[in-house]
């Protein structure tokens, strides 16, 4: 059993980095509202229902759907399925930098809406080097979480980083609503002392402002509190996170959309 939810687990990580052909099952509960959206090898889809039903050691009620919205559609988070047809929900995106890389195996395990999202995480990318990759987004994405500016921090880039996010949104349509989630907190107990320099709280606080600002200067973007989150304790080297504290990430995240 251990084995095969590490497949599961593997199969969605590959299908977000677009190397892996995918099968969606929903589980649909009595009322038709769905409860999740798991991504599975084609080669279970003929038997998709049973295969996660084992997987899982769960008795549900799994019906196939679409990415493309063919069939009875694609079931986005708050979907609900009237037996014939999914209504729309919606289809979340992630980007960013090795904070987002290493929350996409983690949120595999966690639930609430974050298993089917594309994970469009790169280790060290800056914003400029994220703004690049904004065409990776699904074209049927509807909400984006965007997170950046620590790289750009370490690197001395300070002075791009507005500039940064500016160019991001000014990209991204207007029809998609971005949450960013702001340059988290350093635990700076546990951060290589030759970075404080480059990279402490005093610092992000304040360009945690700035992008505040900017943000609320476009109508379809939203500030998550996961900036106001104290990281004491909870990362691994004073920058990412440890896997336990993606859920209370997580939560604020669930709540901006």
């Amino acid at each position: 059993m251990k084995i095969m939810r590490s497949t599961l687990i593997a199969a969605l990580i590959l299908f977000s980095s677009g190397s892996l052909a995918a099968t969606y099952f929903s589980e649909t509960g009595p009322s038709g509202r769905v409860r999740r959206t798991l991504v599975i090898p084609d080669a279970f889809a003929a038997t998709g229902a049973a295969y996660l039903n084992q997987l899982l050691g769960v008795s549900a009620t799994w019906v196939q759907c679409f990415i493309d919205r063919s069939g009875p559609g694609y079931a986005g988070i708050g979907s609900t399925y009237n037996g014939t047809v999914f209504n729309t929900g919606f289809f979340l995106s992630v980007i960013g930098d090795s904070i987002i890389l290493n929350m996409a195996p983690v949120q595999a395990t966690l639930g609430g809406s974050f298993p089917t999202a594309q994970y469009l995480g790169v280790s060290g990318d800056r914003l400029d080097q994220i703004r690049t990759r904004l065409g990776s987004i699904s074209a049927i994405a509807t909400h984006v979480i965007l997170e950046g500016g620590t790289n750009d921090f370490l690197q001395s880039n300070d002075s791009a980083i507005i500039p940064g996010y500016t160019a991001i949104l000014n990209t991204l349509t207007p029809t998609k609503k971005v949450i960013i989630m702001g340059i988290p907190q350093a635990d700076e107990a546990a951060l290589d002392p030759a970075r404080l320099s480059q990279l402490n709280n005093s610092k992000i606080a304040a360009m945690n402002a700035q992008i505040t600002i900017l943000c609320a200067s476009y109508p379809n973007c939203f500030m998550s509190d996961v900036k106001s989150i104290n990281m004491g304790g909870k990362t691994t080297d004073g920058i990412h996170p440890v896997s336990g504290e993606y859920a209370e990430i997580s939560a604020i995240l669930n709540a901006a959309m």
